[in-house]
């Protein structure tokens, strides 16, 4: 072998070497991130590989390395690399550019699957390495024609950061075309195709790197958004808990991410009389805190009801139907009266209260349930009178709290809490709802209470004798 042979061989196996280990790096990475939906990084990974495989596999370097591969796994590894690097290049086009005209991207690399597998077949049944490569080579030329035309219609979703992507697709265009007819006896046959590869991938490392500074910016925005919404959904809720003398009365909120679709609100009435509001509406972050914000002015409208819960929910039924678009809430709420240790509840599709009698035992369900807000127009509530004793534990809570998962998906369900509720019943009302947090916490096996739902808890302990 000649000097000039020598370093061309040294270039080639570094060249090779740096495609096959960068491609294989971003394919597990791609499997570490999980990104099963978007390909653009695993097809990116793969076509690297592909192309760093095939160059090592012409080399009399890399087949002396491994002597105990035979000869002829080394002569059919390029050309099926070949056929299959088509595939992974147009998965990655739809994937970063989109499908094209009539999703032509798409049907391109479906199309090569086909032909990388038949063709793979035909290869190693005849016994031929390379056998299908003339009409491999014949659909490369067919297939870029078809990006050409796309180009010139302007069906390639383009970025600014994109500019530099186009132009190392014309020179791996051009490139791929000087070898395709070189291969095919037109021209003079002498591969520039790897220089084109490395324009090509140099400028999609520069775009995403440049989309990846984006995506920051866009993030911090949208961070800065949230925390206005959570300050402002923050406003919404009551700044104290409702006077219970000889009683307590305790919260907790705990909303699923930045914002969330629970609410509650207290109602004054009178110096013994006051309302207790929880409602949780449909969906989760945004769109369920515009709705939340939504109950919030439909109570705040109401507030010469809070006397009357069944007319009450009524009111915030009719003012909220025409609003949801097709969305629903659901809410109970209850008028407490301290002094005559009575109170009045009504429920629109939300889960039960929980009555727990002073003399401990089984917590109770309590209400009557009608449809959700928002579903029907008029529809009617109805009010359920409870009489209380001294020392009686009434508590409300969203569905955030019983079908709170653990790991292996299990839920936190309704009977845990009504166990916490008998075996902790000694515990004032604030420390016994720092324990149903706590133990929801443990449950979920997660420090920072990454919750599926939002999860609101109100405690009330009537006043003792």
């Amino acid at each position: 072998m000649s000097p000039a042979e020598s370093n061309l061989e040294v270039l080639s196996i570094a060249f090779g070497a740096v495609l096959f280990t960068n491609g294989l790096s971003l394919m597990l990475l791609a499997a570490i991130l999980r990104s099963g939906k978007n390909l653009e990084l695993p097809a990116f990974g793969a076509g690297l590989f592909l192309f760093g495989l095939r160059t090592l596999v012409d080399l009399d370097s890399t087949r002396n390395l491994a002597p105990l591969v035979p000869a002829v796994v080394w002569d059919h590894a390029g050309p099926v690399c070949l056929y299959f690097l088509t595939v992974t290049t147009f998965v990655f086009m739809e994937h970063y550019w989109g499908a094209g005209r009539y999703r032509s991207f798409r049907r391109i690399w479906q199309a090569q699957l086909v032909f990388a597998v038949a063709a793979t077949a035909i290869d190693i049944g005849s016994g031929a390495p390379g056998a299908s490569m003339n009409a491999y080579l014949l659909l490369v030329l067919a297939w870029i024609a078809i990006v050409l035309l796309n180009m010139a219609a302007g069906e390639i979703r383009s970025r600014p950061e994109d500019r530099i992507v186009l132009v190392g697709l014309v020179v791996i265009v051009a490139t791929v075309v000087h070898d395709s007819l070189g291969l095919l006896g037109l021209i003079w046959n002498v591969s520039v195709q790897p220089l084109g590869i490395l324009a090509f991938a140099g400028a999609i490392s520069y775009s995403l790197v440049l989309r990846a500074f984006g995506n920051e910016r866009r993030l911090a925005v949208i961070d800065v958004e949230l925390q206005a919404a959570r300050q402002f959904q923050q406003s919404l809720l009551p700044r104290a808990l409702p006077p219970v003398p000889g009683g307590a009365c305790a919260v907790r909120y705990e909303p699923m991410s930045a914002v969330g679709g629970d609410l509650y609100d207290f109602f004054p009435i009178d110096e013994s009389r006051f309302g207790v509001l929880l409602a949780d509406g449909s969906g989760h972050g945004v769109p369920a805190a515009l709705i939340a914000s939504m109950v919030k002015t439909g109570a705040a409208s109401r507030a010469g009801m809070a006397g009357r819960p069944a007319e009450m929910l009524a009111g915030m039924n009719r003012h909220l139907y025409d609003q949801l678009a097709g969305n629903l809430v659901t809410a109970v709420y209850a008028c407490v009266d301290l002094a005559a240790r009575r109170v009045l509840l009504a429920n629109a599709g939300h889960p039960h209260p929980l009555l727990l009698s002073a003399g401990g035992g089984t917590a109770s369900e309590v209400g009557e349930r009608g449809a959700a807000l928002g579903l029907l127009p008029d529809e009617r509530f109805v009010a359920t009178e409870l009489e209380l004793s001294p020392g009686d534990r009434l508590v409300l809570y969203s569905d955030g709290l019983v079908e709170a998962r653990a790991p292996d998906g299990a839920l936190f369900a309704l009977e845990r809490v009504r166990d916490l509720l008998a075996d902790q019943a000694a515990l004032p009302a604030q420390a016994w709802a720092d324990h149903v947090v706590a133990q929801v916490t443990r449950w979920v096996g997660k420090p920072d209470l990454a919750l599926d739902d939002d999860l609101t808890l109100v405690v009330l302990d009537i006043p003792a004798a």
